[in-house]
């Protein structure tokens, strides 16, 4: 959905490939750094990261929302974060571009409907 979202905007799309654990010991050799690239020029490509969730949005109304674990942000960040509600007619984009405020960071999250 996320995919299809960014191709209706315009944007060349790049799927991860998917990758299966043999067992759950293996699991942090097996993680990613992204869902799919999208670009607008095939040159610049922008590393996506999605989640779903069980939130119903919009109206948009919690103070938190869960982008990824702060390692994998720290190892290999994404460019955007994008939450699907649980509709799935929303997504939560979450811009990397973010403000650090104190002790925590906080992050622009636009609420976009999915065609």
């Amino acid at each position: 959905m996320v995919a299809r979202y960014f191709y209706g905007l315009g944007a060349a799309i790049k799927l991860s490939p998917l990758m299966i654990r043999p067992e759950f010991k293996d699991r942090d050799d097996y993680g990613d750094a992204h869902d799919l690239l999208v670009s607008w020029d095939l040159e610049h490509w922008l590393k996506i990261e999605c989640k779903g969730r069980l939130l119903s949005f919009p109206p948009f109304k919690y103070k938190t929302l869960f982008v990824d674990r702060v390692d994998k942000i720290d190892r290999d960040p994404a460019d955007l974060y994008v939450n699907l509600n649980k509709q799935q007619t929303h997504i939560a984009v979450i811009a990397l571009e973010a403000a650090n405020t104190g002790s925590r960071t906080q992050y622009l999250i636009d609420v976009r409907g999915i065609p």
